[in-house]
């Protein structure tokens, strides 16, 4: 039967700790440098304390101290330690979520010597971010991850890290978008309701506005179709100019661009083309920026279509 080592036993002690007492446990990380002896456990080390230290607790000062002190250890003190690169590495992700991005670098090009360690920085990266809470940050990690993965070997360990944390954070922005979907229904259904009993008819046309396109960002294009239906009865009711007609043509072109009508789609576009020569020039600039984004969308929906 083989013993566990010193080092594994005040590892498995502290990772019990964590549940019940992470600020005692963090308080002992030191222990995992004394009782490390070899290249492999100062890379556990390294992993340990950068996982729970830096992205669950978020005591990235601590954890960088603690990750240079790393790099002392006489176990990896050789320029071609992979240890060593390994704790550059996680000195760098910790620089990163510190938003330095100068010392990040520095680190990063220490650490890595090709595509699978490059790969490995880059799913550190991209997984401690998010548990960071910088997610829009960590998207550029995640796409340099999926593109190194296309260079590794098929039996490269890194890849199952890379499928591992994109799976993980998947998960998690699964559950992000569908609260956001319901806070965006919700919150323009509430404003909705109640700009409908406002007697300005223009009033109730933006609350119809804005829920309809709430309903077609949710992916819900049928309903705010018929949202649309109800703006152009408004329009015929109050004989309305450009304006109105522009902004429900826009959610009309938005809708049948998701439900893969192109044609009807382009047609709605030309019209809020032509609709928006008419915009007075106070509305002009929010119009502008309403006709980019339309049009950006249905010129992605044609290439995808002629792709395929």
């Amino acid at each position: 039967m083989v013993m566990p080592s010193p080092f594994d036993r005040i590892l498995q002690q502290l990772t019990e700790q964590t549940q019940s007492d992470p600020e005692g446990a963090f308080d002992q990380i030191q222990l995992l440098h004394d009782k490390s002896a070899t290249e492999d456990e100062v890379t556990k080390a390294c992993a340990f304390v950068s996982n729970f230290g830096g992205a669950a607790l978020g005591k990235l000062d601590e954890t960088i101290y603690f990750l240079k002190h790393l790099l002392e250890h006489p176990a990896i003190n050789y320029a071609e330690s992979a240890a060593r690169r390994s704790v550059q590495r996680a000195i760098a992700v910790m620089y990163l979520c510190q938003g330095d991005e100068e010392k990040a670098k520095a680190y990063q090009d220490a650490g890595i010597n090709d595509a699978s360690e490059h790969c490995r920085f880059a799913t550190m990266a991209a997984n401690t971010l998010v548990a960071r809470q910088r997610l829009p940050q960590s998207i550029p990690y995640l796409k340099q991850a999926a593109a190194l993965s296309q260079e590794l070997a098929p039996n490269d360990e890194v890849l199952g890290q890379v499928a591992a944390v994109g799976l993980n954070i998947s998960r998690l922005a699964e559950k992000q978008v569908n609260l956001a979907k319901d806070l965006l229904l919700n919150s323009t259904y509430a404003c909705k309701e109640a700009w409908l009993r406002d007697e300005n008819w223009q009033v109730q046309h933006k609350a119809l506005y804005l829920y309809g396109k709430a309903l077609i960002k949710c992916g819900l294009p049928t309903k705010g179709l018929d949202v649309v239906q109800r703006m152009m009865k408004l329009e015929r009711a109050n004989n309305s100019g450009p304006l109105e007609q522009f902004f429900s043509a826009s959610i009309a072109c938005r809708g049948q661009t998701m439900r893969g009508q192109v044609k009807i789609a382009s047609q709605a576009f030309a019209a809020c083309e032509s609709l928006y020569e008419q915009v007075d020039e106070a509305h002009k600039e929010q119009a502008g920026k309403v006709l980019e984004e339309i049009g950006s969308v249905l010129n992605k929906e044609r290439e995808r279509i002629t792709r395929q």
